[in-house]
């Protein structure tokens, strides 16, 4: 059970390294609220979906909604807005929320810019790749992605192309928009033995290998 858990915390864990680095910084305290999943409606109700579990010192919430696929997409995030809208603005006064940070504009973002609204707390979004690069090319979501971006308090995104699209693509002020590149835990990854690795890996020690983590995309400038 405990390394279940662990595996379903991991897929965000580069929000939990952010997390992390941001607590030991600040006086704030950090909750994550992890709706990012899709739950098909059929498995809306299901008991194997947990809703809360505390990991590494920080609580975590799964708020579910239901997702109907290819129709449901130009409404995602209103989906989104009106199944965790309620536990999100719960958490903001129960804990005193000063200020949320969304990553995806679409379609956490808007719905966080949304709620953030109705409830008077600063949202700060961050953009990462498709939902700008992609998914503001679609006629029905592109006028969500320009509202979410002009309402949202700040907006952080993972590249200067990304920004630069933000800001002449969408009309997003420049001075709205910061730069933070993903980084990595230093703790996991490391330089090693060049030698080594190849041994234990059972690689030729006299090839050339050429690693690329993420999607094989022209954006990627590959």
């Amino acid at each position: 059970q405990q390394v279940q858990k662990e595996f379903y915390c991991s897929k965000y864990i580069f929000y939990f390294y952010l997390f992390f680095f941001f607590k030991q910084k600040t006086a704030y305290e950090i909750y994550q609220c992890d709706w990012s999943s899709d739950v098909c409606s059929s498995d809306l109700w299901s008991s194997k979906a947990q809703d809360y579990m505390k990991w590494q010192g920080i609580d975590v919430y799964y708020p579910k909604y239901p997702f109907v696929p290819v129709l449901g997409r130009p409404i995602h995030s209103a989906l989104v807005f009106l199944s965790v809208s309620g536990l999100v603005k719960r958490l903001i006064k129960k804990k005193q929320i000063d200020i949320i940070n969304a990553h995806w504009i679409y379609p956490d973002g808007i719905a966080a810019v949304s709620i953030g609204r109705s409830a008077g707390v600063p949202v700060v979004v961050t953009a990462h790749g498709c939902d700008i690069n992609l998914y503001s090319g679609y006629r029905l979501r592109r006028p969500q992605i320009k509202w979410a971006l002009k309402n949202a308090a700040s907006v952080l995104t993972v590249s200067k192309p990304l920004a630069a699209k933000v800001t002449d693509d969408l009309g997003i002020s420049e001075s709205k928009v910061d730069v933070i590149n993903n980084g990595i835990g230093l703790k996991q990854f490391h330089i090693k033995n060049k030698v080594e690795c190849r041994k234990q890996l059972g690689l030729d020690p006299n090839k050339k290998y050429l690693i690329f983590v993420g999607q094989l995309q022209d954006v990627k400038g590959l």
